[in-house]
């Protein structure tokens, strides 16, 4: 997580939150290279103020297997009591393409999210597995990777699990109880953060226009809105929605239905990518 004077960004996987870390410390860096030797020396003496950024590198609480090491992607349990007051944004997208983006990038080939056993037991060809393979992999990983071996009561998805660990004030104490009437109640309102989201589809502008508010100079937010994108993961297709099958297009709409409802309550809606 990146924390700033006015707000703390948390990097949710998969989003394109890299590029939205990597442009905010390209800024304050410039911001600190563009300071005169005089006022470097003011700053280092505790005269005046220098730009405020810090990089939380944190222990990944959110899969229990032997993977758990430290990384970027801190959750809102984890910021520090003294900066929760700022405000917490964070870049989301359109579950249907994160689920593909996830299932090409194909971290799970290298990094599988269920221990060895399970994994030569359920997928014989493992790392040949085709979308609805992938689909398992999911259910199993949510299972033995982020819930240490609990299974959950309902048609909840991995991205789901994954988003309360990430951005619910209590993750734990949820996670012990969901269920599908959890999911589908209004108290999920009550136990996420307060949010900013932006749209990884529109980031660039976004995430300008968020700078904007925050009083971030013209020129650094027109740095933000034409920087090219990264980590962008290649299509293994060139039309990626030919490898939706409708067990596949069901995974995502039914057990991840909690994040379609969280995220039209901030007035963003994504559709089905085919109609089937």
């Amino acid at each position: 997580m990146l924390i700033t004077d006015t707000f703390v960004l948390l990097n949710y996987p998969k989003t394109g939150s890299t590029f939205a870390r990597t442009c905010i410390k390209d800024i304050y860096h410039q911001r600190i290279a563009k300071r005169t030797l005089l006022r470097r020396c003011s700053d280092r003496a505790g005269l005046t103020s220098k730009p405020f950024l810090r990089e939380l590198i944190l222990p990944n609480r959110k899969v229990t297997h032997a993977q758990r090491s430290p990384d970027q992607h801190g959750c809102y349990c984890q910021i520090p009591d003294a900066y929760k007051n700022r405000e917490i944004v964070t870049v989301v997208r359109n579950p249907f393409t994160r689920f593909l983006s996830t299932y090409e990038f194909r971290s799970w080939e290298k990094f599988p999210p269920v221990p060895h056993h399970i994994l030569t037991e359920h997928f014989p060809s493992f790392p040949d597995l085709d979308i609805d393979d992938y689909v398992r992999l999911n259910k199993l990983g949510m299972i033995h990777g982020r819930l240490n071996g609990r299974n959950i009561n309902g048609k909840i998805g991995n991205q789901t699990v994954q988003f309360i660990q990430m951005f619910f004030r209590n993750p734990d104490l949820v996670l012990k109880k969901i269920s599908d009437d959890y999911v589908d109640s209004d108290q999920i309102f009550e136990d996420i953060a307060p949010l900013t989201f932006l749209r990884q589809e529109n980031l660039n502008e976004e995430l300008s226009a968020f700078l904007h508010s925050k009083g971030f100079s013209q020129e650094e937010t027109e740095y933000v809105r034409l920087r090219e994108r990264l980590n962008v993961t290649p299509g293994r297709t060139p039309d990626r929605n030919k490898l939706w099958t409708k067990n596949a297009l069901d995974y995502v709409q039914q057990n991840e239905r909690m994040l379609f409802r969280v995220f039209a309550a901030k007035g963003i809606t994504y559709e089905s990518p085919l109609k089937h």
